[in-house]
C-alpha cells in the first residue's frame, strides 16, 4: 500500500509540474507583443507594451497621429508618428524625423525600397555593454504598434514538441522495464533490467522531461 501511494504521489507530481510548465508556456510564448532589437515587448495594457519596469513602451492619445513615449533601460524619450495611407512619418523629441512606408512587416524608405532598421550599419561595443537600439529600430517597432501588427514570442508548437518530450520521459521514469523493451521484448526470455539498467532508465526519462519543460517554456528564446 505504501508503494501505491509513493507512486500515485510522484505521478500527481508529474502531472503537477507538467500543467505548470503548460501554463508558464502559454503565459511567456503565446501573448502578443512586438520586438524591439532581440528583446520582446509583452503588451501589458492596451495602451502600454513592456519588457519590464525599465524598458517599456507607452502609446499617448493625440489631437494628431500617436504620441508614443519610450523608455528603454530608464532612459525616457518621445516621438509622434503620423500617417496618411500607408506613408509615415515619426519624429523623435531630439528633432530627427525618419519619413517612408509602412509594409505590414517593414518600415521602409519609399526611395530605396529598404528597410530603414537596416541601415543602422554596425554597433561597436566593448565588454559586455548592451549596444544602443537605434530610432530607426524604435521606428519600426512603433509602426508595428500603431498598424497593430503584433507578434507572438513562441509558437503554439512549442507546448505540443515539448508536452509529447515530457510525456515520453515520464512514461520512461514511470515504466522503465517497458520503455526500455518497448518493441524489443520478444527478443529476450526474461527481460528485466538491473538496479543500474533502473536507474539509468529513470535519469534518462527524468532528462527527457527536463528538456520538454525547456522546449514548452521556449527557454530557449530570449
Amino acid at each position: 500500500m505504501d508503494e501505491k501511494r509513493v507512486d500515485r504521489r510522484v505521478l500527481a507530481l508529474i502531472l503537477g509540474i507538467a500543467v505548470l510548465a503548460l501554463i508558464f508556456s502559454g503565459w511567456r510564448n503565446l501573448r502578443k507583443g512586438i520586438y524591439l532589437g532581440s528583446d520582446f515587448f509583452f503588451r501589458a495594457e492596451e495602451t502600454l507594451y513592456q519588457r519590464n519596469p525599465v524598458n517599456y513602451i507607452r502609446t499617448v492619445p493625440a489631437d494628431s497621429g500617436i504620441d508614443f513615449t519610450i523608455v528603454l533601460n530608464g532612459v525616457e524619450q518621445s516621438a509622434n508618428l503620423q500617417r496618411d495611407g500607408d506613408f509615415v512619418s515619426i519624429t523623435f523629441d531630439d528633432g530627427t524625423v525618419f519619413e517612408g512606408a509602412w509594409n505590414g512587416q517593414w518600415f521602409y524608405d519609399r526611395q530605396t525600397g529598404l528597410p530603414m532598421e537596416f541601415g543602422e550599419g554596425v554597433t561597436v561595443v566593448v565588454g559586455n555593454q548592451i549596444p544602443p537600439i537605434g530610432k530607426p529600430a524604435i521606428s519600426n517597432a512603433l509602426c508595428r504598434i500603431a498598424w497593430g501588427d503584433l507578434e507572438q514570442r513562441g509558437h503554439v508548437s512549442l507546448l505540443f514538441v515539448g508536452g509529447l518530450l515530457y510525456a515520453l520521459g515520464a512514461v520512461t521514469f514511470l515504466f522503465p522495464n517497458e520503455a526500455h523493451f518497448f518493441l524489443r521484448r520478444w527478443a529476450y526470455q526474461n527481460a528485466e533490467l538491473s538496479e543500474t539498467g533502473l536507474f539509468m532508465e529513470k535519469a534518462g526519462g527524468v532528462v527527457g522531461m527536463v528538456v520538454g519543460i525547456a522546449v514548452m517554456m521556449g527557454l530557449f528564446i530570449f
